[in-house]
């Protein structure tokens, strides 16, 4: 659902997108399967976290690239925490 909204008139680069909350209220779905789409989105280039200020949209998203998680790629040790 992210990505479909990932566009030049909706989401623009270094934009914000709204909390692990928001985002729940937003598609009614609990917060564990918004955290595993963002690390999903964050695994592909899409977005990037900035600790303590949330997460934004890539400016030139990269495919395959990984970042912020533990060995081995599960969700376990990722940068979103619960």
């Amino acid at each position: 659902m992210i990505s479909r909204e990932r566009s030049p008139a909706v989401i623009t680069p270094h934009a914000r997108l709204p909390t692990e909350q928001e985002l729940c209220d937003r598609w009614g779905c609990p917060a564990a399967a918004v955290r595993h789409a963002l690390i999903a989105l964050h695994n592909i280039g899409l977005v990037y976290v900035e600790h303590g200020k949330g997460v934004f949209v890539a400016e030139n998203p990269t495919a395959g690239q990984v970042g912020g998680c533990a060995a081995g790629g599960g969700v376990s040790g990722c940068f979103l925490a619960p």
